[in-house]
């Protein structure tokens, strides 16, 4: 009979689905999830029928429903009616991770409303079958897990004071379980609650724990996250008088005693060491000479960077996890490396923990301290650019380059110190940093034409020249006169010193002479020909539309056999990359 009602079922929904997907995907998807659940009824009814008992079958099926589970994603009613399927061959014990699963579905997208239904339905389903026996951990377990999974969505709805509570209230049961001071109870949650597995104890304490963690301003030290608007934050005001920021880590560590392979623990636990690290250092700011502050302040450092340690390292290369803890470690590094001998060899030892390629999503942070005055400091920085060097030269090559073409002299210097220094450790990189200094040095030149060169100059050094600031124009200008004397090395360059060589000569004489003599009339006289020198140049280049790379640039044009790199998002799998080749646009 049963199998009667899904082919007719299958009929309806072949005749009204094909319309709807040559419509769009979908139009049709609802169709579509409604023909996998007949299958999936199908599967249960072969399974009872011929399959009773076999596991291997039946745990094969089962793998195969949750996969299409991950697939729905978040269509709560879908997802509902895979689940009602499912119990008619999955009892409710063995299957309430994925009802957990909804819920949390149902908390990103603010259906509190709809959570706390699926947990209160779930916990009446565990009574009506009879599943609330003494002395079962797997049942205080799974009650265990339902009340952590409500109190987070109590949390995140914004009923912090009710979340902190309740939560309080599962870490004393478990500490008195575990201190064995408590006598055998009716409820049987109360019973073997030291016997449920470390996950559950560690997520007991954890919760707790990031609860408390993420309701504290230390500024002002009332309710900051998690409160949705002003009445609620007077309302649990006076939950921050009682918490202590140091009791936080007193709970923390017991979660991470129970589980330290939890990425969200030690994320956690770093951010808010690294939170109150940022507090103590703004107190010590203020209060200089307190030297009991001051040892505070690299305590808590110290915490939030062996935090960020594990953290980093369970993250591994995912992005998304890795992203602001390295941020922050390195914030903790620049700031107070050069502060504690200690603090520095934690740090560094930090770095040696973790992957490198952690490190590619930070380079521009890197780089951008390359100026840096502090000599242990830049020396742990040259460590780890060295390591991405040899691993990964072309994530960094490109932009080493541009900085050694810098006007800063400090970062150039510490360029040109690293090059020579990744040159000593892998000598076959010698050919591709000099491939990558023509092509950089080439485009360099193509971003900036001789002729823009000189109307930019110009333009800058109009409101010096007009304010009367004779030395600082012709010091100016001089530096771009003695670009001048190089050869041209382009037909480009040709052209535009045949075009422009003697009025450029004529104002470099009148600028010496001022140098020289300091009279006034030999700056004027320089300006009135740079005024008429731009007002040529700009005439000659209004028409020039599109410029030819083989008369700007003839190493660039004839660049050819070449396997430098170009990042534009560099990662460590090669995507996102511009190759350099033989045959790009001349043009």
């Amino acid at each position: 009979m049963a199998k009667k009602y899904i082919n007719e079922s299958r009929k309806t929904i072949v005749s009204r689905i094909k319309p709807l997907l040559n419509e769009s995907y979908a139009r049709g998807y609802e169709l579509l999830a409604k023909n996998q659940l007949l299958f999936n009824l199908e599967q249960i009814i072969n399974y009872k029928e011929n399959h009773l008992g076999d596991k291997a079958y039946f745990k094969q099926i089962v793998k195969l429903w949750d996969r299409n589970l991950n697939i729905i994603g978040r269509d709560i009613n879908i997802f509902e009616k895979f689940l009602a399927i499912r119990s008619l061959v999955l009892p409710i014990e063995q299957d309430y991770i994925k009802y957990l699963d909804l819920v949390k579905i149902c908390r990103k997208l603010n259906l509190f409303y709809k959570a706390e239904k699926i947990l209160l339905r779930l916990k009446n389903k565990l009574t009506q079958n009879k599943l609330k026996e003494k002395n079962n951990p797997l049942i205080t377990e799974i009650y265990t897990t339902i009340d952590l999974s409500y109190n987070k969505c109590l949390f995140e709805k914004g009923q912090i004071k009710e979340s902190i509570e309740k939560s309080k209230n599962l870490v004393d049961l478990l500490d008195n379980s575990l201190s064995k001071e408590q006598k055998v109870s009716d409820n049987f949650l109360d019973n073997n609650f030291s016997d449920i597995k470390d996950k559950i104890k560690s997520k007991i304490y954890g919760y707790y724990a990031i609860f408390k963690s993420k309701i504290i301003n230390f500024e002002n030290n009332i309710i900051e996250e998690g409160v949705n608007n002003d009445i609620q934050k007077l309302k649990i005001q006076n939950i921050s008088n009682n918490i202590r920021k140091d009791d936080i880590n007193y709970y923390f560590n017991l979660s991470l005693k129970y589980n330290n392979q939890s990425y969200k623990l030690w994320h956690n636990y770093s951010m808010f060491n690294y939170k109150y690290y940022k507090f103590i250092l703004l107190q010590s700011n203020k209060n200089k000479e307190e030297s009991s502050i001051k040892n505070k302040e690299i305590l808590f450092a110290k915490n939030a960077v062996n935090g960020f340690k594990n953290s980093l390292f369970i993250g591994g290369k995912d992005k998304k996890k890795t992203f602001q803890d390295i941020l922050r470690l390195l914030d903790i590094f620049f700031s107070e490396g050069n502060k504690d001998d200690d603090l520095l060899n934690l740090i560094i030892g930090t770095f040696n923990h973790i992957d490198i390629d952690v490190f590619l999503n930070v380079l521009p942070q890197l780089l951008s301290r390359f100026d840096i005055q502090d000599k242990k400091i830049l020396e742990v920085l040259f460590d780890i650019l060295t390591k991405i060097g040899l691993k990964h030269p072309h994530s960094i090559l490109s932009s080493l380059i541009v900085m050694k073409h810098s006007n800063s002299k400090k970062r150039k210097f510490s360029s040109i110190k690293f090059l020579e220094k990744l040159i000593n450790k892998e000598k076959s990189l010698k050919k591709l940093i000099d491939e990558y200094e023509i092509f950089i040095k080439e485009l360099i030149k193509c971003s900036m034409l001789p002729h823009e060169e000189w109307c930019e100059a110009i333009e800058d050094i109009t409101r010096t020249f007009q304010n009367g600031d004779y030395n600082t124009f012709s010091n100016q200008m001089i530096k771009l006169h003695e670009k001048m004397h190089e050869q041209p090395k382009s037909l480009y360059e040709i052209n535009f010193c045949q075009k422009f060589i003697s009025e450029i000569n004529e104002a470099e004489e009148n600028l010496i002479l001022y140098k020289q003599t300091k009279r006034i009339e030999y700056a004027r006289t320089s300006w009135e020909l740079y005024h008429n020198f731009y007002r040529k140049m700009s005439d000659y280049y209004k028409s020039f539309q599109l410029l030819s790379l083989k008369y700007i640039s003839p190493k660039l044009f004839n660049f050819k056999n070449s396997n430098i790199i170009i990042p534009i998002n560099y990662t460590s799998n090669y995507k996102s990359l511009f190759f350099v080749d033989t045959d790009f646009d001349k043009k």
